[in-house]
């Protein structure tokens, strides 16, 4: 389910699914997306709540000031 929420005015974007303690949460690195991690979040989702996201200016999320 992608998911949109505000961080100092600028809409970041993630994608949630699963659920369950300890959640994992995917954090990519340059020049990626959220989508870098599409097996380990499908593969985790099915034990665990994940969440993907992408940092601001990469992917689905706004571009930095």
């Amino acid at each position: 389910m992608p998911n949109v929420l505000a961080h100092g005015g600028r809409p970041i974007h993630f994608e949630e699914a699963g659920a369950g303690d300890p959640a994992f949460v995917f954090v990519h690195g340059w020049c990626c997306d959220h989508t870098y991690f599409g097996p380990q979040f499908d593969y985790f989702s099915s034990s665990n709540r994940v969440i993907a996201l992408d940092l601001p200016g990469y992917g689905e999320s706004d571009q930095i000031a």
